[in-house]
């Protein structure tokens, strides 16, 4: 059985300078997820929670998407 749902999951996004791609970093949780598009990354970034989580893990309550703007973070 599953425990009650753990805190927020936050994903800091940031753009490859290589290539342009957005890459989305889960620093707490080790969950790295990639993608061409935002909607791409986002999508990854659902797959690899799901993965990363089984049936007697905390899910997390939220999901959020912080992006970097030059110095600053937005939501």
């Amino acid at each position: 059985m599953a425990s009650e749902p753990g805190p927020d999951l936050v994903f800091e996004v940031s753009v490859d300078p290589r290539n342009g791609s957005y890459v989305a970093n889960a620093r707490a949780y080790g969950i790295i997820a990639k993608g061409d598009t935002m909607k791409e990354l986002r999508i990854n970034a659902l797959d690899a929670v799901d993965d990363y989580f089984d049936d007697t893990m905390s899910q997390p309550e939220r999901i959020r998407f912080l992006y970097s703007a030059g110095d600053m973070l937005v939501e």
